[in-house]
């Protein structure tokens, strides 16, 4: 549906939907090890195939530090831009 955002439609009734956003310098794929888990934990089971997962993609950026840069990284926002005020 969309290209920048992983979506696992539910089993069930769908009855649920969390949105997961990952951390910085990371993808969607960081979530794969807490949905294995949770997919096989027995007493979870039915919860699990009524939730709807979606995990949007955050945009690739430059990331500016007081005394650094970074360049190309995933994140959802530039750090020191919010801590400055800039917009």
């Amino acid at each position: 549906m969309y290209a920048n955002c992983n979506i696992i439609n539910p089993k069930n009734r769908h009855l649920f939907t969390f949105i997961m956003l990952h951390p910085m310098q990371c993808d969607s794929n960081y979530f794969n090890d807490f949905l294995e888990y949770f997919e096989n934990i027995h007493k979870a089971k039915y919860l699990y195939d009524s939730i709807k997962f979606i995990f949007p993609e955050s945009p690739i950026m430059d990331i500016d530090y007081p005394k650094d840069k970074q360049y190309n990284i995933k994140s959802w926002y530039n750090l020191n831009h919010i801590a400055l005020g800039v917009t």
